[in-house]
């Protein structure tokens, strides 16, 4: 047992001495990229925590840099890393107050959404809907562990198509109220998930499905569901761990090609990813060819591993690389820099429309572009009286 215990350390001392070399490859990266990098990741070991603390003496704004990394969502996580930082005195009070307070702030918003979550559960009880709970709520528990690290946006719900109008009604009858919809366009467009509910600046998505019908890939929300496992409180679901990563990273890769992205996906993949087995990686591969997804799945971990921040078996790698090309390498390091960029909500409307009979496809664009007098009065006050 001792031996086999040496076996394991020197095996991932090999593997974090793979990692680093990776990092200091990467020599387009500046130090704070780099630290953002780390940051996204829960645990660190002995390497990388020396070379967390050799890049903290070269950031040469602490100020700039720690308000950055709280817009980004990353201030937290990074936070969470300081007390075990020897040149952590290298960075200005004024900027640790500031990582502090991203702290400090991301958990009182996500102890708010937990509650609300928990609400939500416990008045659905009896009721014969199935919950499963998506990316962050579910993942804020039991991965990060401590809910203050995961940046939440909002409450993401799955559930069967034929619950969804249930879920619906459930949150309605305790207090949450979605924005108005144009009437037409509401009957008629593609429904992944309903208008976000919201009570109390918390909002709520109901999804019955996982994605758009124009995409190539069709994940199968129904085996997602049905394999989704029994959370320890009874009351909501969680999916099985491998559907849950090849759904975030699908998640992931659309925002990341409509130009706007949240660095704790990436952090969701790393994190969800430390110590799956080479039979977990076949599993995943499986699913993502049964599903048609393995290149957008894929792309991402190649990326993460390009830049050190992940392990995954040399096989895989050796037969998913191909996907790695400048221009996505560029776009990634974009996003850590900060930069987002417009998004259309075409390719929506064209997922909406595409099974629409000709006078209808004319009249959900025309009502798209030119809203009714009605409706913008009903969600703007836009050509109302005044008394």
């Amino acid at each position: 047992n001792v031996l086999m215990k040496k076996k394991q350390q020197d095996f991932q001392a090999s593997k974090t001495l793979k990692s680093l070399a990776k990092i200091n490859n990467k020599l387009m990266l500046n130090p704070e990229e780099e630290i953002i990098l780390l940051s996204l990741q829960l645990q660190l070991d002995d390497p990388f925590m020396s070379l967390l603390n050799e890049l903290i003496t070269r950031v040469p704004d602490w100020k700039a840099f720690s308000s950055f990394m709280a817009d980004r969502g990353v201030g937290q996580m990074f936070y969470y890393k300081l007390p075990e930082l020897e040149d952590a005195n290298q960075i200005p009070v004024e900027a640790q107050q500031k990582l502090k307070q991203s702290y400090f702030l991301t958990l009182s918003r996500n102890m708010r959404m937990q509650n609300a979550f928990q609400e939500i559960v416990k008045h659905c009880e009896g009721s014969g809907i199935k919950i499963v709970a998506l990316k962050g709520i579910s993942l804020s528990e039991w991965l990060y562990k401590d809910i203050g690290l995961r940046l939440l946006s909002d409450i993401d719900l799955l559930v069967a198509p034929e619950q969804g109008e249930m879920l619906l009604q459930k949150l309605q009858e305790i207090g949450y109220t979605s924005a108005p919809t144009d009437d037409f366009i509401g009957q008629h467009r593609e429904i992944v998930h309903y208008e976000p509910l919201v009570k109390d600046g918390i909002a709520v998505e109901v999804h019955i499905k996982l994605h758009r019908s124009i995409q190539s890939y069709h994940l199968s929300e129904k085996d997602i569901i049905s394999r989704a496992e029994l959370h320890s409180s009874g009351k909501y679901y969680e999916p099985q761990k491998n559907d849950h990563l090849i759904f975030i990273a699908i998640h992931l890769d659309r925002h990341f090609r409509q130009g706007a992205i949240q660095l704790s996906g990436y952090s969701d993949l790393i994190n969800m990813s430390r110590g799956l087995t080479t039979e977990d990686w076949d599993e995943i591969e499986s699913k993502c060819k049964e599903w048609n997804c393995v290149d957008e799945f894929f792309l991402h971990f190649m990326l993460l591993d390009y830049y050190g921040q992940v392990d995954i078996p040399s096989m895989t790698v050796q037969n998913h690389h191909h996907l790695l090309n400048r221009n996505d390498k560029q776009l990634f390091q974009e996003y850590l820099q900060g930069k987002r960029f417009f998004q259309s909500g075409v390719p929506n409307h064209l997922s909406s429309i595409k099974l629409l009979s000709t006078g209808k496809k004319i009249k959900f664009i025309l009502n798209t572009a030119f809203p009714s007098k009605s409706f913008m009065i009903e969600k703007y006050g836009i050509g109302r009286s005044e008394k």
